[in-house]
């Protein structure tokens, strides 16, 4: 078995084990939820070190608020990003909805389209779901 996969094939295995007993399905939901932290770790590993390392002052989004932490991850991309590519940013760099502790990329996909039109200022809409900080572009260049 391979080191890297060695975790997560294990805690997925723990977690699709049959479930027969309450300890079974304590076992089970512990495994989930470290495969889960696992992954996001892994994720969030992923980004700090395509940025080779260079981690700003706010890389870590926990606690902040969905509009602040788009902000944050499209001034640090430099460029514009779908909205799938934002969600999957944000949540690897520790953001979660302050109701779920565990927010789906679905789930920040549709969360971003609702809240980053009420920030016209910073947001602009320059494809079908993908976003810029307002400050790179032209009014000219928004579609809706």
């Amino acid at each position: 078995m391979d080191e890297q996969e060695a975790p997560w094939t294990a805690l997925s295995d723990i977690a699709a084990r049959p479930i027969r007993t309450a300890r079974d399905a304590e076992r089970s939901s512990e495994a989930a939820q470290l495969l889960a932290e696992y992954l996001r770790l892994q994720e969030r590993s992923r980004v700090f070190l395509e940025d080779n390392g260079q981690a700003t002052p706010d890389a870590d989004l926990s606690g902040k608020q969905l509009d602040r932490a788009a902000e944050a991850v499209l001034r640090d991309a430099g460029e514009p990003l779908h909205a799938n590519e934002l969600g999957r940013r944000i949540k690897a760099r520790g953001w979660s909805h302050p109701r779920s502790k565990v927010a789906h990329e679905n789930q920040i996909y549709h969360q971003l389209a609702a809240r980053l039109p009420a920030f016209p200022d910073i947001f602009r809409k320059v494809a079908p779901a993908t976003w810029a900080l307002v400050e790179w572009i032209g009014q000219t260049d928004a579609v809706d």
